[in-house]
């Protein structure tokens, strides 16, 4: 899939579901709309270190994202040594999805949530 076809898709659909790899799916109501995989939609756009920020498609490992972030002295303020989900920890999951729950970390209080990190 790319682009073009998920705007197709959604431009078409009367209910979906976004999944990236599906590491929260449990967490979310049964679903009668159509599945869309969004996991082949991924990668890095850019970097602006000087701004703090970078550009992805949704569905963007978390593992990758905190790769390339590394390479520029970067990174999301997940923590990997917790007993937390992967998505939770940053091992596992997109950035889409990390994003869509919103879910609680070790460094909420000093960095906020995931929702409060994103742009756009």
């Amino acid at each position: 899939m790319n682009l073009k076809d998920l705007q197709e898709i959604v431009a078409n659909a009367s209910g979906l579901r976004i999944v990236g790899c599906g590491t929260q799916k449990e967490f979310l109501p049964v679903w009668m709309g159509e599945e869309v995989l969004v996991s082949n939609l991924c990668g890095i756009i850019a970097v602006e270190t000087s701004d703090l920020v970078f550009e992805a498609w949704a569905g963007t490992s978390l593992q990758e994202v905190q790769e390339e972030l590394g390479r520029h002295g970067l990174h999301l303020p997940l923590s990997a040594d917790l007993d937390l989900p992967p998505s939770v920890r940053g091992g596992g999951g997109t950035l889409g999805g990390l994003v869509a729950m919103n879910l609680p970390h070790a460094l909420s209080s000093q960095c906020g949530g995931p929702k409060e990190w994103t742009i756009g």
